[in-house]
């Protein structure tokens, strides 16, 4: 498995120009869309269409005790409670306003889902940036504290990564790929390489808030990404986490 993962990067290596949508130069440390689009004051750059920026928040809140605390699509999920007698956390991120139920995306000619889901979750324990700096080098599964639902990320290959700042909350950002373990041999994607295609990409977004993991991943296959991946980055770069009032 190690040199099929191997021998994945090795190709996105040497495919640097091509129009594939995995390359590590789609990923450059520069890359914000949300100060693209927006002023520092929040306002709409000169020239954004404000339909192209238009959008709905989700938000919802967690607590800050060690119970199972997680959201899938906007809904609380696998036990977990609001403890009134602990400090409230506001999660919250931003859809675009095209999107509507299932995350279709309903521009003209689109119509099609955006993406498969979206997991925030709170990770047991405490947590520091230290852990999160060296994501890269114990793997991205271990440093997040991965639910089961994304055991997938432990396997994954990273194919970009950067730090941003929101609200003076540092939140580290990753670009994750995976693919089976098993190829049927019938994708378009498959150059038979001797190796199975990337099938699925996450978009993960993470941030350290009072000592507790605070994770946000966003999960799309190929199709899905190919179509929108402007939006899912826009999504992503909205996660933000703060103390409520």
């Amino acid at each position: 498995m190690a040199a099929r993962a191997n021998n994945r990067r090795r190709f996105l290596a040497r495919a640097a120009g091509s129009s594939s949508i995995f390359l590590p130069t789609a990923a450059r440390a520069d890359e914000d869309l949300t100060s693209q689009i927006y002023n520092p004051d929040g306002s709409l750059k000169e020239g954004v269409s404000s339909t192209v920026a238009k959008t709905k928040l989700v938000a919802f809140t967690f607590d800050q005790s060690d119970n199972p605390q997680i959201n899938v699509d906007g809904d609380y999920k696998d036990g977990t409670t609001s403890n009134s007698g602990s400090q409230q956390v506001q999660i919250s991120y931003e859809l675009p306003d095209k999107w509507g139920k299932g995350y279709i995306d309903t521009s003209e000619g689109v119509n099609a889902p955006a993406c498969k889901r979206i997991t925030v979750y709170k990770a047991p324990g405490n947590a520091s940036l230290e852990c999160l700096d060296e994501a890269t080098t114990i793997g991205v599964g271990k440093a997040l504290k991965v639910t089961d639902s994304l055991a997938r990320l432990k396997t994954a290959d990273i194919i970009g990564g950067r730090k941003r700042t929101r609200n003076e909350q540092k939140y580290y950002e990753f670009d994750m790929a995976s693919a089976p373990d098993k190829c049927e041999g019938t994708s378009k994607d498959d150059l038979g390489l001797g190796f199975c295609p990337y099938d699925s990409v996450f978009l993960i977004s993470a941030t350290i808030f009072n000592e507790s993991l605070y994770v946000m991943a966003i999960e799309c296959d190929n199709q899905e990404w190919k179509q929108g991946n402007a939006d899912l980055k826009r999504v992503r770069s909205s996660f933000n986490v703060e103390a409520v009032d």
